[in-house]
């Protein structure tokens, strides 16, 4: 895995899922779905199910045995209050640290290479 696609996975993809669950709780098939009409694509089971395995581990998620009338039964996944306060730290750990690259990034764009 390139470090630009560990970063993503280790950064990017908890913000994008805690906020998705904020939205309204959902099951992983359905997260995947979400996350890739967002742009988001390529993310697999491999890549989501360990991250909430984690967030679940991490009190931030808890889930609940969901028996549709077809089909086999599925978790549906919902943050819980340490969940919606973890969504809070990361968007503001987001938008810190994005202002921070962009202001590097100016600044490089700026000197003699």
């Amino acid at each position: 895995m390139s470090v630009c696609r560990e970063a993503w996975a280790g950064i990017v993809l908890p913000l994008a899922v805690t906020n998705l669950l904020r939205r309204r709780p959902s099951h992983g098939y359905e997260l995947v779905q979400r996350l890739d009409t967002a742009g988001f694509t390529g993310v697999g089971g491999g890549t989501l199910y360990p991250l909430l395995h984690r967030l679940e581990r991490g009190g931030a998620v808890s889930w609940t045995w969901e028996h549709p009338s077809a089909g086999p039964a599925r978790k549906r996944y919902a943050l819980t209050e340490s969940g919606q306060a973890l969504v809070d730290q990361l968007t503001n750990d987001w938008h810190s640290m994005s202002s921070h690259i962009e202001i590097f990034l100016r600044e490089k764009g700026r000197s003699a290479t």
